[in-house]
């Protein structure tokens, strides 16, 4: 997921802020929840993320390919 992370560092534009994150989340329609498994997904594994939130990794996977398809337009 290295490609993942690479792709969301250049979505916001190396600004990788928890505030940029949540804003950029609100502006295209995410949720909170959204924006904290992308804000915690830079810095830690998708399994980190899973646990640390207490949802399925495929949720963390799910929430993350949300994030790069609704931002990357």
């Amino acid at each position: 997921m290295k490609k993942a992370r690479e792709t969301i560092i250049k979505i916001l534009e190396r600004d990788t802020t928890r505030d940029r994150i949540f804003k950029i989340c609100r502006d295209n329609g995410m949720t909170q929840k959204t924006a904290k498994v992308v804000d915690l997904f830079l810095d830690k594994t998708m399994e980190e993320v899973a646990a640390e939130m207490d949802i399925d990794v495929r949720t963390v996977q799910r929430k993350i390919n949300e994030f790069i398809s609704k931002c990357s337009q």
